[in-house]
């Protein structure tokens, strides 16, 4: 049995919940994963810190509002990429641990982890999962909540995004395996309630902003 990926584009890691009982330290073994890529959408609201107006007696700090979405990302990936993706291009999350632009046919653009973003899945290992997994049938289905973590940039204009510790939901399912083929249909679902902070760069200089927002993604197929 495979173990599920937690950590995104760095190490994965097998065994999920450390506990301590006794004196004693032991790992639980994190439930399998859907073994599907899982395309995601963002969608975020940042307030963003802009430059003092003093007019010598009255020194104002004023701050403006953007919208981040998944294009968003898209199109700054591209330029760091110098390259054109189809306006339908979305992000994902593959099986392997990596980050990836996608097009609308599921087909792998471009490899995002190698430069410009990290996503990690429960980094710390301490999701709770609830759920149960067949040893005969190698059916399976879970529910986990943990936290996760997402670092973006720098990017071609300068602009670095953090997401400290996003409040994640997950729930994954696995079909009994064929007896003969040993295949298996898969789902699985993710949404991210996320806040965070980071530096947005525009025509009035680099700026700090707040931001908070989701990301959510689901998938079904073979496994």
């Amino acid at each position: 049995m495979k173990a599920k990926p937690k950590t995104l584009v760095t190490a994965l890691t097998v065994f999920g919940l450390l506990a301590v009982a006794g004196g004693k330290l032991w790992a639980q073994p994190a439930p399998q994963g859907s073994g599907l890529a899982i395309p995601m959408t963002i969608t975020a609201t940042a307030t963003v810190q802009q430059p003092d107006n003093d007019n010598g007696t009255v020194d104002t700090f004023p701050t403006s509002t953007v919208k981040i979405n998944t294009q968003w990302f898209v199109q700054q990936i591209a330029t760091a990429a110098a390259t054109n993706f189809p306006s339908t291009a979305v992000l994902g999350l593959n099986p392997d641990g990596s980050v990836s632009v996608f097009d609308k046919k599921g087909n792998d653009l471009y490899d995002v982890s190698t430069n410009l973003m990290t996503v990690a899945l429960d980094p710390d290992g301490t999701g709770v999962w609830k759920g149960t997994s067949n040893d005969n049938t190698s059916q399976a289905s879970f529910t986990g909540t943990y936290l996760t973590a997402l670092y973006y940039g720098p990017d071609n204009a300068g602009n670095i995004l953090t997401v400290w510790g996003g409040l994640t939901k997950e729930t994954y399912s696995l079909s009994a395996a064929n007896v003969n083929t040993g295949s298996q249909s898969a789902s699985d679902s993710i949404s991210v309630t996320a806040v965070g902070d980071g530096f947005l760069v525009s025509s009035s200089g680099t700026n700090n902003v707040i931001f908070s927002g989701t990301m959510t993604g689901s998938v079904k197929g073979p496994e």
